[in-house]
């Protein structure tokens, strides 16, 4: 129940954001500022994920005001030449957990960032991409997170209500995904919260469909020299395994398998926007999900694939969602 609750009040600050802005929060935080040398307006990015961004509305204003959006979320680095360096930027804001953001069912004790430096914030609750593993967006089946990046002097903007046909209460916002049991730097470790990372571009049905995507199958370590251990582990931060899941795997696609020979994954393409990344959970039998209209949902692991799809897709114009 506490895991239902945590996961609503992601919802409940989506449409407060929404309220607030005509639209719901985008997948990353963008901001327009005059190029240095041209004054030409332009587009920058922090890197803040969408969990960041909606930090105001969940009552952790605190937590909000610590983030310099000037700054790189994760790397410090000013995001125009014309701010100065700033030492440990958002340090502070990357620094522990938000409550509401993890689930009291996962016991990864895992934690990402320097060895000498206060260890960042975990995510348990991810944002959907939708039936397409890039984020990036632009196809039928994209999610309500899923986006092209902005033209240039633009933002990044969320869609608005009129724009999720599928309707809201069978459109899926945010699901469960395991947090990594291993830091980044744990070279030679993996388990089943572990994706891995090919070279070769997806084409055809592998972008929407990951179940026989090398990477994603057992063994899938060994066709791969990228992998990815910190699932959930930056809460802050919009690359593919800190933010964000898809409905191209089937739920629990990846769950721990007693053979480690049979093991299976979550995948993407060493490109970090492209990612089959599974929703997944230690409840017995399936995830919670919180859709566009801020209904929770407990998802059976046994749910079709096809209506999962439907379920990620704002404007697929499905008939079949997921209605447990």
């Amino acid at each position: 129940m506490q895991c239902s609750n945590n996961i609503r009040q992601l919802g409940l600050a989506s449409h407060n954001f929404e309220s607030a802005l005509k639209y719901f929060p985008p997948r990353r935080h963008t901001v327009v500022l005059p190029a240095p040398t041209t004054n030409i307006p332009t587009t920058y990015s922090s890197d803040g994920a969408v969990q960041a961004l909606i930090l105001p509305y969940i009552e952790q204003g605190n937590k909000s005001v610590l983030f310099n959006m000037n700054y790189g979320v994760n790397s410090d680095a000013p995001i125009n030449t014309s701010f100065p360096a700033l030492a440990n930027a958002n340090l502070a804001a990357r620094t522990g957990d938000v409550p509401s953001y993890i689930c009291p069912s996962d016991p990864s004790s895992a934690l990402e960032g320097p060895t000498a430096s206060p260890k960042q914030g975990r995510n348990n609750y991810m944002a959907s991409m939708g039936g397409s593993s890039d984020y990036r967006g632009g196809t039928a089946v994209d999610g309500i997170f899923a986006a092209p990046n902005p033209s240039a002097g633009q933002v990044l903007k969320g869609p608005s209500h009129g724009s999720i046909t599928d309707g809201t209460s069978n459109t899926a916002m945010f699901t469960e995904v395991k947090r990594g049991t291993f830091r980044n730097d744990g070279t030679g470790n993996f388990d089943h919260t572990t994706a891995f990372m090919g070279a070769t571009a997806y084409t055809g049905i592998q972008i929407t469909d990951g179940r026989t995507v090398p990477q994603c199958l057992p063994n899938g370590q060994n066709t791969t020299g990228t992998w990815l251990r910190y699932s959930g582990l930056q809460y802050f931060r919009a690359l593919p395994s800190t933010f964000m899941y898809t409905h191209t795997l089937p739920i629990n696609w990846n769950k721990q398998a007693s053979n480690p020979a049979q093991q299976r994954y979550s995948c993407g393409t060493t490109s970090l926007v492209v990612g089959h990344l599974a929703a997944s959970s230690y409840h017995t039998g399936g995830v919670n999900s919180v859709y566009a209209d801020g209904s929770v949902r407990f998802l059976s692991d046994g749910t079709d694939f096809v209506i999962w799809q439907n379920t990620g897709s704002k404007a697929g114009g499905e008939v079949q969602v997921v209605n447990e």
